[in-house]
């Protein structure tokens, strides 16, 4: 699960939109799993580039989505 939800942060990291591909397949993996108690912080811990860019792009740029996201709201 760990792995699965590396590769799946690591193509969000690189285009966010990416996640939907990996979605059903983090869903199906976590309802398999027995343990649900360390179901959670395994997918996050996959999850830490995405979340540290996030972070970063909201204290550096002041927002956290690219600019290309600004141009489809108009």
């Amino acid at each position: 699960m760990f792995l699965l939800s590396l590769i799946a942060g690591f193509s969000a990291f690189n285009r966010i939109d990416t996640l939907i591909l990996f979605l059903p397949l983090i869903i199906y993996e976590g309802s398999e799993i027995r343990k649900k108690e360390i179901l959670s912080p395994v997918i996050l811990a996959g999850f830490y580039p995405v979340l540290a860019w996030e972070i970063f792009s909201i204290i550096y740029y002041g927002f956290p989505f690219p600019n290309t996201f600004l141009f489809l709201k108009q």
